[in-house]
């Protein structure tokens, strides 16, 4: 049985709801009404923080990659981006006038057909007011 105490309220201002499973944005628990909006907030916090070219801090990743997903939880990704794929192999990461541009290795058929699986550099673009993801290239 859960202990259910102030603890699992939701760190909104002025929020009284309890958060939800695994709603957690360092060290700060949201509800589910809350969670988009605080890691949006989390993120542009950070963005605007950040020099635009080097990422030292996992913080900065961790919070990218989740702010992306959950910007395309309805729908897919494109190219299949994922948190995971983002959170450890974006790279050459770039603050632009809209937003962020960064290069990911990816392994194309890479689980469905491992015999014909290659890699190839992608250059993506984030567009922070249109929240969107642009494949601007790839390399083999």
């Amino acid at each position: 049985m859960a202990i259910i105490n102030n603890a699992n309220l939701c760190d909104w201002p002025g929020c009284k709801q309890y958060v939800g499973p695994s709603h957690f944005i360092h060290g700060n628990a949201y509800c589910n009404d809350h969670y988009s909006p605080a890691l949006e907030k989390h993120f542009l916090e950070v963005y605007a923080e950040w020099d635009g070219h080097t990422v030292t801090d996992k913080k900065f990743l961790n919070l990218f990659s989740r702010y992306v997903e959950d910007l395309y939880k309805e729908r897919d990704t494109p190219g299949g981006l994922s948190k995971g794929r983002l959170n450890y192999r974006a790279e050459k990461l770039r603050k632009t006038k809209n937003g962020l541009n960064f290069s990911i290795e990816r392994h194309k058929n890479a689980w469905k057909h491992p015999e014909n699986m290659h890699e190839v550099m992608q250059r993506w673009s984030f567009n922070i007011e249109q929240k969107r993801l642009n494949l601007l290239g790839e390399k083999p």
